[in-house]
């Protein structure tokens, strides 16, 4: 009879350990813990992304309403008093402005 659980144990514990294929987070319980952390680090990078990107982009549209015209550069945002500074881009990102069309990005190094 012991044997018998003995057995019956080791196969739950495999079977419950196998792994299903599926790289989606939270299938198992005990990676929840770096599964949050992973989101949370991602989010995080995600909104201060964006954070920057709607900083310059109002300050671009407050430069182009009152001088009529798009800024040369986003120095020039700077040098005006419409930006600090220059938003600081995301891990592995660099920060593109095109004053053509006024937009502000990030695109991957």
């Amino acid at each position: 009879m012991k044997l018998h659980l003995q057995i019956l144990f080791a196969a739950t514990l495999a079977f419950t350990g196998c792994d299903t294929g599926t790289d989606k987070p939270g299938h198992n319980p005990a990676n929840a813990a770096t599964d949050y952390l992973g989101a949370q680090a991602k989010a995080k990078k995600k909104g201060e992304g964006a954070a920057g990107i709607l900083q310059a982009e109002s300050a671009i549209k407050l430069f182009a309403a009152s001088e009529g015209r798009n800024p040369k550069s986003l120095q020039e945002l700077i040098d005006e008093g419409y930006l600090k500074e220059i938003p600081k881009a995301p891990y592995k990102m660099k920060s593109e402005y095109n004053p053509e069309t006024g937009k502000f990005k990030y695109v991957a190094e």
